[in-house]
């Protein structure tokens, strides 16, 4: 599957609305199969205890699913049948103003990022992402700033796309409960995200 493919579409549409549907802030992360009946798209929440979510990051939890999932071949909650095409993960999280910085705010913000402190920065902006990544390893984004009705949307070729500890997690529960062996990730040449 490419990224232009009707499953690509049916699958960033079915994020977006699931995104645009969300009416307040300040919610707690959402894990979701992907399932797909021929072009027709549907996100099913996944029933992960809370008590992981207080636990620990959001790509934290979703890694220690992926390890579940791998050693046991399935997750609770989760129907393992011919439908599920993927994983996706909702959560809320700070962004930056990265068309707006110059070469050294740039620099500084990558370090800030890689040190976890884009919460401290007067620049931030709050926002929501509904990421995925289904088993052909085409990788989803879908985020909304806090205060604006957009919705952002990307669709990533298989072994493109974001870097960093929410995609990695996405990519490796997405193959674990699946089967499948996803492309491996390439470089993109720009900051991860978690």
């Amino acid at each position: 599957m490419s990224p232009g493919s009707a499953m690509s579409a049916a699958v960033s549409r079915a994020l977006a609305a699931e995104l645009g549907s969300r009416t307040r802030w300040d919610e707690g992360p959402c894990l979701y199969t992907i399932r797909m009946s021929r072009d027709r798209c549907r996100l099913t929440p996944v029933p992960v205890p809370q008590g992981w979510w207080a636990a620990g990051d959001p790509a934290d939890v979703v890694d220690a699913v992926a390890g579940l999932a791998a050693s046991v071949r399935g997750m609770p909650g989760i129907r393992m049948r011919p439908d599920l095409y993927g994983i996706a993960l909702r959560f809320e999280g700070w962004d930056l103003p990265w068309a707006d910085l110059g070469p050294e705010g740039h620099r500084q913000a990558v370090a800030d990022a890689a040190a976890h402190r884009v919460h401290a920065r007067p620049d931030r902006i709050e926002v929501r992402i509904l990421a995925g990544v289904d088993r052909t390893g085409t990788a989803y984004e879908t985020r909304q700033q806090r205060g604006w009705p957009e919705i952002y949307q990307a669709v990533f070729a298989p072994g493109r796309g974001p870097v960093g500890a929410v995609p990695d997690a996405l990519r490796r529960v997405t193959s674990a409960l699946t089967g499948v062996r996803l492309p491996q990730q390439e470089d993109p040449g720009y900051e991860p995200w978690r």
